[in-house]
């Protein structure tokens, strides 16, 4: 008796290999793995492996960081980029409305990252001195070309 599906056939009886070959006239089918009823051969002795201890390596401690301070100082600079096209005629305003809140971002990001530094070592320090430095240089440029190219438009008009 035999259980069959699209790939295989499943015999139920583990002599079924061999009656179902003779009745098909193929002959004895190759002996497969041993039955419980047959010793297992006895592996030859080789050599053991004995693993070696590792020895234990402490890993190096992460040195301390400051992403503040660091966002700060890209701030900064983007904020500057940006705040420094202010005084160009026409880009003035935009370049100020995009590159203000960037610069206070960076004023405020870049006085979080100072205090930080103390707490951390000092690490982060120069980083967030020119992130607020150049936050505050840039909002007084974008200030100082707004108000002049408002007064100038204004007058102007006049």
């Amino acid at each position: 008796m035999t259980i069959q599906n699209s790939h295989n056939t499943l015999p139920l009886d583990p002599a079924q290999p061999e009656r179902q070959a003779r009745d098909e006239g193929q002959g004895p089918m190759p002996p497969q793995a041993p039955t419980p009823t047959q010793p297992l051969a006895q592996p030859t002795p080789q050599a053991q492996v004995v693993p070696q201890p590792i020895a234990y390596q402490p890993q190096p401690a992460a040195a301390p960081s400051n992403g503040v301070a660091l966002t700060a100082m890209i701030l900064g600079i983007v904020g500057a980029v940006a705040g420094f096209w202010a005084v160009v005629p026409i880009t003035g305003y935009f370049s100020a409305a995009f590159g203000f809140p960037l610069a206070v971002a960076a004023v405020i990001c870049g006085h979080i990252g100072r205090a930080r530094s103390k707490r951390v070592g000092g690490v982060g320090r120069i980083q967030a001195l020119v992130g607020f430095l150049l936050g505050y240089v840039s909002i007084a440029v974008m200030v100082i070309a707004s108000a002049a190219w408002t007064v100038f438009l204004f007058i102007g008009s006049l």
